[in-house]
């Protein structure tokens, strides 16, 4: 089980403060994650087969193709912003 002191220096470093109540619940919660966590490390070493094969099927790949506009897509965009300035759309300075 984790310390007092390990939970209130993962507390202060945090930027929280707790009660001795919720140090001490605290200590419990994080043991029981570090725990699982330890529990997991046992599942690193598995090899996965055929991967490739899964990813290939889902990601079917598409060919991707030119959209040509007669330019008034690009008038109907321009009118529906507020502030329009030289052809393109005018926004307030950021910095």
């Amino acid at each position: 089980m984790l310390d007092a002191q390990t939970v209130e220096h993962i507390a202060h470093l945090a930027r929280i403060g707790i009660t001795e109540e919720e140090r001490t619940q605290y200590q419990g919660d994080l043991t029981r994650i570090l725990d699982f966590v330890d529990e997991l490390k046992a599942f690193e070493n598995i090899e996965v087969k055929n991967t490739e094969s899964a990813l290939i099927r889902y990601a079917v790949p598409r060919t991707d193709t030119a959209l040509i506009h007669d330019g008034k897509e690009r008038e109907r965009i321009l009118e529906n912003m507020p502030e329009v300035a030289e052809g393109a759309l005018k926004v307030r300075q950021v910095l």
